[in-house]
Formats: structure tokens, C-alpha cells, sequence
């Protein structure tokens, strides 16, 4: 017996109920229409139990569909009828197409080993999900990660060793698209149940995969082998950076841009994106009334720069970047025919400044200093340690501190956190 199922990274938007309701009914339909027994969507794919989802499920009467939900929970139907409800933390086995198989959640990858003394992630997550999914056949995760400008790796190393560990299929699904606070990247994957990857959608871009399993073989009836599905090429970090920033653009300016010209390195790289992306015809150098303002601020300047005015109506594309993946960004660029020698220039001369004006040190050091402090979680004197100047580790220890505490200006918390070093 062969078992299809889809994995439908489609676009999902925070809050819009309706459209990513829809979007995950027509990526039923095009699954339905390939032969798929069961359809995967990603968490944020439905908000409650939406009528026009259901009454548009109903059209294919023997499809399963795992529609994922935030916070995190699923909604499994058959033909439209809702059949049972899975939540982050108690996962279970339910039987779906003729198969065993077990509905879980990042959380329970990431969040498992919190408290656990002398257990990595994966230790422990296998040590809690074994129990619950002796029956499974098959692990199935709903996934809506945040798009990430780090280690874009990083977080499939727990899905595919607990995969091995469980003797298990792991099929993951991500979505894409997002709103100005939160993009989602994609990059879906399916591990078999030897932890090697069989499936890897693209990156910031709808896609739909159909992937089929199969009982192993004579030497393991008990076993379903995942054939091998599409995989997309692993980019270079700077090429993932600039694929995601260019589908934002795309997406979240709907006519024409005008940008925030602080001279910087960021305001030089944001108008090579923006004409890129939209061309140069929709890079408007004034105010028009139909320009959407884009803002140069990376996430180092937010979280250690001076304050700026809160501008409602404007967007930063760029503010989860620290300043030295930007520099490091536009040098890429530069390699391959960018006309951004000026900017980078300018870049060298002119640092990071503090909220009182005053220069920082060089924005590899601030950088190293704030990711040790904010996504590591690392103490003071842990940070210390690596050899920085006291002082400055102070002003930027301070910094990140007054500005997690400032109501009026957006929050910045850790980007990536698989296993948080002990303080």
C-alpha cells in the first residue's frame, strides 16, 4: 500500500483568518487533485474552525487534512468533518488514511529540554515523545518557524535525530509569506526513518510536494519508507538572505517605496533591494502619497541606537539583520557586480552609535556582544570571558536591558535558541 501525502507550504498572513483559510482549501484541491491521501498546512493555516474552510474541504470526501493552527494545535478532517483536535504538548497517534501516525509540534522539539539537567534536546525529546507514539508509524509536524537570518539549518538537527532515534518518518511543513513583523521562510523538509533527508521545499515561496511512503520490505514490515521527493539546493547564507528580503519587498510594498536615506550602509542596500525587486520606476526618492516608506534600521541600531520617532505607516525590512550581516551582505553583493562600493565605504567610516550619541566599537564586536547577551542568554562575566572591553560590554549589556524595558519601542527577543547555554 502506497500513502501520498502533501505538504502545502502555502503563504500565511498573522491574522488573516479568511485568505490563509483559502489558501490552504486551494492547496487541498491542487493535493486532491495529484492523488494525495492527506494534505499537511502549516500552523498558522487556520484561526478557529473557519466555515468557508470546511464547506470547501467537503469536496473531496476521502481526503485527510491535517490543518495546523495557532497557538500551536491541529485541526484533523476528513471530507470537511472534523475528526479529532491535537495540542502542543500531549501528542498522541491517531489513524488517518489506514496509518498510524502522531501529530506533533516544534515546541515539543525546542522546549523539551528545558530543565532537564545533562539531556540535550533531542535526549529528551525522544525520552517524552517515545512513550506516547509507541503505535506510530508516521510523525507529522505543523510547523510556522519565523523566518531566521542565522543558521537556517539549525533547526532541522532535533526533527531528524528524533526521526532516527524513533525508527519514525518525519514529515515537517513551514509556510511562507508573513506581515512586516513576522516572515516565515519555508524551506519544508521530510526526514525517513533513518534521519536522511527526502524532501526539502524552497525557500520564501509557495510550494506544494507530494510525497509517497511505502512499506519498507520483507526485512520490516512495520516499517514505512519514504521515497525520495524533491530537494532544493542549499543556498550560501548571503544568497538566503537576499531571496528572503526580496520576496518580503515584493510582497509588503503593493506600489511604490520611498526610502529613509540616512546615507548608511543599510539605506544603500535597502534601494538596490527595493529596485531589484519592484524596479527602479517604483524607487521614488520623496514623499508621493502612494509610497510606502521603508526604513534603513537593523536590529543592532534598535537595540542600541538612539531612539527614533515611531512611524506607523513605515516598514524596516531590515530590522531583524544585525549590522554586520548587512555589511556582510552588501560585500556579497558587491563581489557579484553591485554598485554599492560608496556605501561600503561610508560603512567603514561611520559606526554604531549608543542612545546618548556617543560612537560604539566596531559593529562586529557590538554585534558579537548583543548575540552572546540576547540569543545566547549568556551572564555578564560569561561574556567577559571571551576578552571584550569591560566598558563597552557594560554600555551594550545596559542598552539591551533599557531596551527589552521600554514599553514605547517594539521588543527584540533571541532570533534562534535550540539549547540555551547554562548562565
Amino acid at each position: 500500500m502506497t500513502l501520498r501525502i502533501a505538504l502545502a507550504q502555502i503563504g500565511c498572513i498573522p491574522g488573516d483568518a479568511e485568505g490563509n483559510a483559502a489558501r490552504a482549501v486551494a492547496a487541498c484541491g491542487a493535493a486532491a487533485a495529484q492523488g494525495a491521501d492527506l494534505v499537511l498546512t502549516p500552523l498558522l493555516a487556520l484561526h478557529g474552525l473557519c466555515p468557508t474552510a470546511l464547506a470547501g474541504l467537503a469536496a473531496w470526501p476521502q481526503l485527510a487534512v491535517v490543518l495546523g493552527q495557532t497557538p500551536a494545535s491541529a485541526e484533523v478532517l476528513v471530507g470537511g468533518r472534523p475528526v479529532a483536535r491535537l495540542a502542543a504538548g500531549a501528542p498522541r497517534c491517531i489513524e488517518l488514511a489506514g496509518q498510524r501516525m502522531a501529530i506533533v509540534f516544534d515546541q515539543d522539539f525546542a522546549a523539551l529540554a528545558a530543565g532537564i539537567d545533562a539531556a540535550s534536546a533531542t535526549e529528551s525529546a525522544v525520552a517524552v515523545l517515545a512513550p506516547a507514539l509507541a503505535e506510530a508509524e508516521l510523525l507529522l509536524l505543523p510547523a510556522a518557524w519565523p523566518a531566521r537570518f542565522d543558521d537556517f539549518d539549525e533547526r532541522e538537527t532535533v526533527p531528524a535525530e528524533v526521526a532516527r532515534r524513533l525508527r519514525l518518518p518525519l514529515l515537517c511543513v513551514n509556510p511562507v509569506g508573513g506581515d512586516d513583523a513576522t516572515r516565515f521562510d519555508g524551506s519544508s523538509f521530510a526526514f525517513d526513518a533513518f534521519g536522511t533527508e527526502q524532501a526539502r521545499l524552497a525557500l520564501a515561496q509557495p510550494a506544494l510536494a507530494l510525497l509517497e511512503l511505502d512499506r519498507a520490505g520483507r526485512a520490516d514490515q512495520h516499517q514505512l519508507a519514504l521515497r525520495r521527493g524533491p530537494i532544493e539546493p542549499r543556498l550560501p547564507p548571503e544568497a538566503r538572505w537576499l531571496r528572503l528580503l526580496l520576496a518580503a519587498i515584493a510582497e509588503r510594498v503593493p506600489d511604490r517605496a520611498q526610502i529613509a536615506d540616512d546615507g548608511g550602509i543599510g539605506a544603500a542596500l535597502l534601494g538596490w533591494l527595493c529596485r531589484r525587486a519592484l524596479g527602479a520606476d517604483r524607487v521614488v526618492a520623496a514623499d508621493d502619497g502612494v509610497a510606502r516608506r521603508l526604513l534603513p534600521l537593523d536590529r543592532s541600531a534598535r537595540i542600541c541606537g538612539p531612539a527614533a520617532a515611531v512611524d506607523l505607516e513605515a516598514w524596516a525590512p531590515l530590522r531583524d539583520m544585525y549590522r554586520s550581516e548587512i555589511v556582510r551582505l552588501a560585500l556579497w553583493l558587491a563581489d557579484d557586480g553591485a554598485n554599492l562600493d560608496r556605501a561600503l565605504a561610508r560603512a567603514g567610516r561611520g559606526g554604531l552609535r549608543d542612545r546618548a550619541g556617543q560612537p560604539l566599537p566596531a559593529a562586529d564586536i557590538v554585534d558579537e556582544i548583543l548575540q552572546l547577551a540576547l540569543d545566547d542568554g549568556l551572564a555578564e562575566r560569561r561574556i567577559l570571558a571571551r576578552g571584550f572591553d569591560p566598558a563597552d560590554t557594560a554600555r551594550l549589556l545596559q542598552a539591551v536591558r533599557d531596551f527589552i524595558a521600554d514599553p514605547p519601542r517594539t521588543p527584540v527577543g533571541p532570533r534562534w535558541r535550540p539549547e540555551r547555554e547554562p548562565q
